[in-house]
């Protein structure tokens, strides 16, 4: 079992999965990710109904959330996933909250900011109606042909250069601290590009030797991640759970620790 019943056992877990538990108040720009490795380098793995479960990657999702001033995310994302929510678990939901507000510093819930051209937007699909707060951030042209459709709690925000880099930019210029992206790899990996945005990583790695082909996405990164800008924190967490084996590291940018 991951979260018993206080708050405490938040970081009681994340203390036995990387020996510690003092996570930055303000994280700057997290990264979360669930992997599988091989010979090419980290291949993201498609969420589907036959994707290798974990409960201790499912923990870490949510306190990434539960953490996060705004949460990033792409149409394509919510294209893929029907039935994506922004709202914490029920079984896990006091703790994480009890945590954000006591070790976090943060007593309203996070925006979930949606990245998109806007075109097949499903304004009723569920990440929309959850606990997070929707931000719809798109072009100029389409945020003017959004706004008279969206339901009155679902903001627009139009950029001149609508991209994950502006996209948290403009987090940051309105007040963020603690960015979390949940995107594909193509979007992933333009953060980590020259100059470097993610100060912070959450690794999870499927390790068990064959992975499915349709279940094996592109790759988001060719190397290990700790040999660039950001280094690993604390012991990787190996665990054996029903689908496999699997490995939870957490980088951080040394300038952030």
């Amino acid at each position: 079992m991951l979260v018993d019943s206080s708050p405490l056992d938040v970081e009681a877990t994340l203390h036995g999965l990387w020996g510690h538990s003092d996570l930055d108040r303000d994280a700057g720009v997290l990264h979360v990710v669930s992997t599988w490795p091989s010979d090419e380098g980290r291949h993201v793995i498609r969420i589907t109904g036959h994707s290798p479960k974990s409960d201790t990657d499912f923990f870490l999702l949510n306190l990434a959330r539960a953490r996060a001033d705004v949460i990033l995310t792409t149409g394509r994302i919510l294209r893929e996933e029907p039935h994506l929510e922004y709202s914490l678990p029920p079984a896990w939901a006091p703790q994480m909250l009890a945590w954000r507000q006591a070790t976090m510093g943060r007593t309203t819930p996070p925006k979930i900011a949606v990245l998109t051209s806007g075109r097949d937007l499903d304004l009723d699909h569920p990440a929309l109606h959850g606990w997070a707060t929707p931000v719809i951030v798109t072009s100029q042209d389409a945020a003017r042909a959004l706004r008279p459709r969206l339901p009155g709690h679902v903001d627009v925000i139009g950029l001149n250069l609508p991209s994950a880099r502006e996209a948290i930019a403009w987090a940051r210029e309105s007040g963020a601290k603690t960015v979390s992206v949940e995107a594909g790899p193509s979007t992933a990996r333009a953060l980590y590009a020259d100059p470097a945005v993610v100060d912070e990583l959450w690794l999870s790695e499927f390790l068990e030797s064959d992975l499915a082909h349709a279940l094996r996405g592109p790759i988001v990164f060719a190397d290990v991640p700790g040999s660039g800008l950001l280094r690993p924190v604390g012991s990787q967490g190996l665990r054996r759970e029903a689908s496999g084996r699997w490995r939870f590291s957490r980088f951080r940018c040394p300038e952030m620790r």
